[in-house]
C-alpha cells in the first residue's frame, strides 16, 4: 500500500510527487531538495536536436505500426534527450518509454 507524504515525513523520508497535476511549486521544490535532484533549465542545441530526432523516429514507428497506444508528448523526448546527454540517469516509473527512444539512457526505477 502506498504511503502518504505525511507518513513519509513522519519517517524522515522524502515526499513522492507521484501523479500530481496540481502539485504546488513549493511541493516540487521540497521534493527536489529532499531527494538531491538538480535541475538544469538551459537546454542546448544538441538536446533539442536529439529530442526532435527521437520524436520524429517515434512518430514514424507509430505511423508504420498504426499504433493505438497513447501518443507521446514532445516534452517526454526533451526530458529523455536531456537526461541522456546531461545526467547520469533518469528516475522514472516508465523506463520502457525512454529505452526505445534513447537506448543509451540509464534509467532508475524506484518502487515502493
Amino acid at each position: 500500500m502506498a504511503q502518504s507524504n505525511a507518513q513519509r515525513a513522519d519517517k524522515g523520508e522524502a515526499p513522492s510527487p507521484g501523479n500530481r497535476p496540481g502539485a504546488t511549486r513549493g511541493f516540487v521544490e521540497e521534493f527536489l531538495d529532499s531527494t538531491n535532484v538538480a535541475t538544469d533549465f538551459l537546454l542546448g542545441e544538441a538536446v533539442a536536436q536529439a529530442a526532435g530526432e527521437a520524436y520524429a523516429a517515434c512518430a514514424q514507428r507509430r505511423r508504420r505500426s498504426r499504433a493505438a497506444s497513447p501518443k507521446l508528448l514532445l516534452v517526454d523526448f526533451i526530458v529523455g534527450a536531456h537526461a541522456e546527454r546531461e545526467a547520469d540517469s533518469l528516475l522514472t516509473l516508465d523506463a520502457a518509454r525512454y529505452r526505445l527512444a534513447f537506448p543509451k539512457l540509464v534509467t532508475a526505477i524506484r518502487y515502493e
